[in-house]
């Protein structure tokens, strides 16, 4: 999403039809409805989840000889990601090989082997020249990072136990992202018949989401919220600090009100891997990701076996080389196993938004008596990181809506 308000951006839309924004129909309904991205509508072009599109790639300037080049044409097809509703995957197959650009995805152990669009009429994996990888949480630190439907299970749990001692007791979700948390939304309602509260503002955006609307309201005497705003100023890139709730519910004399910080950086940088942290009595950490973990970048890359593979972010606390060198380093490690398609884990979340599709649409077939067994991926010794740079993600108009950086 960085760079998409940038005003070069929208000038090379306009200045040239033949280039298209290409996105998910869910992505492009979630930007007409948002103020700061109107202007793009016009130059977007939605692609149908897993099934392949031909594109032309428009001839923008002439040969150095005069000559008028030959246009070409690429197959591109959108992947859902798992990272937030509308998020997918390209691949982009052409005459000179296929690329996969991953952008943020969130994938358990085994889930590379469900998806159709990445295996050829056989069932084997199809032929990449490179990935364009996640890396968010490429790192030791990150090994292991708690599936969400793990998480969910523990919220649930934490939402239960203290809402049930009476009304005046509340739940603040402590969410830095207006889009991702969907299915918090949903495990909630579906479990406690409870709807969470959100800000007014945020109707609009969640009204593309028509899978959902049962599972929130803008009424803040719900026992459940998610209705921070959050203030990022010119000199501070994050906006956890600055994370302030005005609900007039919360402020009331009485409301004992319980915080659950919806998380993942903290607990990678402290290396705790457990799915929840208690701080105090009132206020609960959890590692809900949006990002894959070391272990699960791992199982994705060495069941596709890219001729070679990029990172699309530099991790916490490394370097732009070292991140490289260690994806490539999985290109030459050698399997042991076969690949896991733990079923009742990767099933246990579903898409928002009737991306259910994901898992059950075209889903690779397999032996009903095929023995599943799950890769093992060495950790890297964290001593042997060369840490020479920490890069962070800019702050963005952008980062408000898809990001999960908090601290």
């Amino acid at each position: 999403m960085v760079g998409l308000s940038s005003s070069k951006f929208s000038e090379r839309l306009k200045t040239n039809r033949k280039i298209k924004l290409y996105c998910t129909e869910v992505t492009r309904k979630l930007l007409s409805c948002m103020k700061d991205y109107t202007h793009l509508t016009d130059y977007t072009c939605a692609l149908p989840i897993d099934e392949p599109t031909l594109i032309g790639i428009p001839i923008l300037d002439g040969g150095g000889d005069g000559t008028i080049p030959q246009a070409k044409q690429v197959t591109l097809t959108a992947i859902p990601a798992g990272h937030c509703p509308g998020s997918a995957m390209l691949l982009i197959e052409g005459e000179e090989g296929n690329i996969l650009y991953t952008g943020d995805f969130r994938f358990e152990i085994g889930t590379a082997r469900l998806l159709s669009s990445l295996h050829d009429t056989y069932g084997n994996p199809k032929n990449l020249l490179s990935i364009h990888c996640d890396t968010t949480f490429f790192t030791p630190k990150a090994h292991h990072l708690a599936s969400r439907s793990e998480c969910e299970e523990a919220i649930v749990k934490e939402v239960k136990e203290h809402i049930s001692q009476g009304p005046q007791h509340h739940v603040l979700l402590r969410v830095k992202a207006k889009l991702g948390y969907e299915n918090v939304y949903r495990v909630i309602y579906d479990h406690l018949g409870v709807k969470t509260h959100i800000q007014k503002k945020d109707g609009h955006l969640y009204s593309q989401l028509p899978d959902i609307l049962e599972t929130i309201t803008t009424d803040p005497s719900s026992q459940v919220h998610a209705c921070c705003q959050y203030i990022t100023t010119e000199n501070d890139a994050s906006a956890s600090s600055h994370s302030v709730s005005k609900c007039e519910t919360l402020q009331s004399p009485g409301v004992q009100t319980k915080v659950i910080h919806l998380s993942t950086i903290w607990f990678v940088e402290s290396e705790t891997v457990q799915t929840t942290f208690r701080v105090d009595a009132n206020t609960v950490r959890c590692c809900y990701s949006f990002h894959s973990s070391y272990t699960e970048i791992a199982d994705f890359i060495q069941y596709l076996r890219p001729k070679r593979v990029y990172p699309n972010v530099i991790p916490i606390q490394q370097s732009k080389e070292k991140a490289k060198a260690m994806l490539q380093a999985l290109l030459t490690e050698e399997v042991q196993g076969s690949f896991s398609s733990d079923e009742e884990q990767v099933e246990s979340w579903k898409p928002i938004n009737g991306m259910e599709m994901w898992w059950k649409k075209k889903r690779k077939a397999s032996s009903d008596d095929e023995e599943a067994t799950s890769v093992k991926v060495s950790r890297p010794a964290a001593d042997n990181i060369s840490i020479t740079s920490t890069t962070t993600r800019a702050s963005t108009p952008e980062m408000d809506l898809w990001s999960d950086e908090e601290g």
